[in-house]
């Protein structure tokens, strides 16, 4: 190092700085873009995930209050009422499952999604046998149904979605964890 210039001994530590500096700038670059895709996946599948599964919850709520409320109601124009929201939330239901049937899930959430379907179908048959029973005129036969095998199946639907929650939250932390 002693026969060197000057010039050459400043030179060399530059180097050895912009060097570092685009090395360190290459890591930033990559990092960004991870944390980028990870935003993304976050935004666009687990995100609206979690905000589905929750309104399917709500609907669960409101279609246990129709159904209790159909088997209080004496007048029947209220009875139709209760019927005309209650298909519109069975359509809006249908709208969110598939939805969440299109959508990407982790494997675990995709299993208890298909066990959610299928429990989906039996609370339907439930509820319109509760609305069936309630129309007939057979209130307590209609209540007890309601009380019993509806609210069994809408808990067991609740739990699900609770666990599908659960799961996309935990597949979020993972693409937090960089």
């Amino acid at each position: 190092l002693q026969n060197i210039k000057i010039g050459v001994k400043t030179f060399i530590p530059m180097i050895f700085l912009l060097v570092m500096v685009l090395l360190s700038g290459m890591a930033t670059v990559l990092n960004t873009q991870t944390i980028m895709k990870s935003s993304k996946e976050i935004t666009n599948i687990h995100f609206p995930n979690v905000y589905y599964f929750q309104e399917l919850n709500n609907n669960f709520a409101q279609l246990q209050r129709i159904t209790f409320e159909h088997c209080l109601a004496e007048d029947d124009s209220v009875k139709r009422e209760l019927e005309a929201e209650l298909d519109r939330i069975y359509l809006e239901n249908e709208t969110v499952m598939q939805t969440l049937a299109n959508s990407a899930m982790q494997d675990d959430t995709k299993v208890m999604y298909a066990e959610f379907s299928a429990s989906y179908e039996e609370f339907v048959v439930a509820v319109t046998e509760a609305i069936t029973l309630s129309a007939q005129g057979k209130v307590s036969e209609a209540s007890h149904y309601a009380n019993t095998v509806v609210a069994d199946i809408a808990s067991e639907l609740t739990v699900t979605i609770e666990e599908m929650v659960i799961s996309s939250q935990l597949a979020m932390k993972e693409e937090l964890q960089i």
